[in-house]
This record gives C-alpha cells, structure tokens and sequence, in this order.
C-alpha cells in the first residue's frame, strides 16, 4: 500500500516554491537594476555627446565670428589705405589719353568742353561726389578747375571691430578725431595732385600753362543758416613745375606746401580758404 503524502512532505515543497519564487524575483531584480544603469549611463553619454555638440557648435559659431570680424576689419583697413594713399596712386597707373580724344580746337567752349569730359572720366568711388567745373583763360592759357570734395563721412568712422567672445558681441571701435582729420586730408589733397595730373596728361597738344585747382564743399553758413560753397583747398601749378614732380614718391601734403598750395587748417569744420583764382575771375558766367 503506497505511503501517505503528510504535512513534512507539503512543507517541502511549499519551500521549494517559495525559494525559486525568491530566485526569480532576485532575478527580476538584479535585471531591473542592469537595465536602470545601462538607461542611466546611455544618458550619461548621450548628455555627454550633447554637451560635446555643443560646445563644438559654440566654438565653431565664435570662430565663424571671429573670422568674419577679421573680414571686416581688412575690408575696412584696405578702404582706408585707398583713401590714404591709392586716391593718387591708381591715377598714376591709369591712361588719361586713351579715354579722351585729342583736342584740336582753341575755342575756349571746346577747350572747357574737352577738359570737363577728361575729369568726368576720372573713376573715384560710387559715393564721391561728380560736381567738376572748369574755365579757360586763352590770354594766360589758365584753367581753373572748381572741384567738388567728398563729405569727410566718406572716412569710415569705425576703427574696427571687436569680437567680445564671452558675450557673443561685436563691439565698434570709433575712429579717433584726428586719425579723421589725417586720412580726410590726405584724400583732399591726393585728389588736388590727381586733377593736375589729369589735365596735363589730357593737354597732348599743349593748350593750358597753368592749372588751378579749387576744391570745394557745400556747407552751412553757421551765422545765416543759408548754403554756402566753401574752398578747402587751392592750388596752382605750371606745367613746366609740374612735370618736373615725381608724383609715384611725393608726400602729398608736402608736395602741395611745395607749390604755394592755400590748405584749411581743419578740413572737418570746413574751416574755408580763399581760392588763389576764383572761377567766376576766369567764367563770369
């Protein structure tokens, strides 16, 4: 007769359950747990990765800034070199006679007629401004040239520019009054060497002995509030003297003291000279 299955033998196996039920929920656990630190440290590294990005995309943007502040401030600096000294310099390189056609008639309409077009055709920057008279004397074969001058704003004000990295900024450094004044001077007075140059490289046939040249702005009239034209410069110049300069070397400052040039102690406040010939002396008209 087979033997009972008593209450030791339920207890048994009552046990053996639970313990593999233990087993399993330790299991359970220990899984749980892996896969908490596997989640856990796949944050860890994607947050690193972002972070990384990051820092990257920062160093990457100020390093685009930089580079295009730098642009800028070549830009600029080559902007001022041309006013400093190209003004003349690519006059010099340019071939007056190949634009204009010679001058045959001794008529003092043609000749102003042929002179005009000569300057007219002289190439300065888009913002400069185009005003250019001239007038013939036949008697003392003069001509005198009423230029008119850049505003000084065609200096750029800027000095440069700043990249401040810590902030994502950029700062304008303002250029100084009487760095202003320098380049502002330097233009006017490159620009006078150029116009003589110009007419006496136009003259193949010799009509004109002597140049003036006034240059002039349009101004306010501080005790009228009414337009005023104001020389800021004038010169004369035989083309005997002239020819005799070498313009490639000169200081233009220099070289217009050199010639008697009346220049305005500050270009900026339009402080006026008087014109060493008028236009209206030579062109009533």
């Amino acid at each position: 007769m087979a033997k009972g299955f008593g209450f030791t033998d339920v207890l048994k196996a009552y046990n053996k359950v639970r313990q593999e039920q233990e087993r399993e929920a330790r299991k359970a656990e220990r899984a749980a747990e892996q896969a908490a630190a596997k989640r856990a440290r796949e944050r860890r590294e994607s947050d690193r990765r972002m972070a990384a990005a990051a820092r990257d995309g920062r160093r990457a943007h100020a390093q685009t800034r930089a580079e295009e502040v730098e642009q800028r401030n070549q830009e600029l600096n080559e902007r001022v070199a041309y006013l400093e000294s190209g003004i003349l310099a690519s006059a010099l390189e340019a071939d007056v006679l190949a634009v204009v056609e010679a001058l045959e008639d001794d008529k003092t309409d043609a000749i102003n007629l042929y002179f005009s077009r000569a300057l007219d055709r002289s190439s300065y920057p888009s913002e400069f401004p185009t005003g250019r008279r001239v007038a013939y004397d036949a008697q003392s074969r003069l001509l005198v040239v009423e230029f008119e001058l850049p505003p000084v704003d065609v200096v750029p004000a800027a000095k440069g520019w700043r990249y401040v990295k810590t902030q994502d900024r950029v700062d304008e450094v303002a250029r100084s009054r009487t760095h202003t004044k320098a380049v502002y001077a330097q233009l006017l007075h490159q620009i006078a060497l150029r116009t003589l140059h110009e007419v006496f490289s136009a003259d193949r046939n010799s009509k004109v002995d002597s140049v003036v040249f006034n240059g002039v702005v349009d101004s306010i009239d501080k005790a009228t509030g009414k337009q005023v034209r104001l020389c800021l410069l004038s010169v004369q110049a035989t083309r005997e003297v002239f020819n005799e300069l070498e313009l490639s070397y000169v200081e233009p400052a220099a070289c217009l003291k050199g010639l008697g040039a009346s220049l305005s102690r500050d270009p900026l406040g339009h402080a006026a000279v008087t014109p060493l010939v008028q236009l209206s002396e030579v062109d009533p008209g």
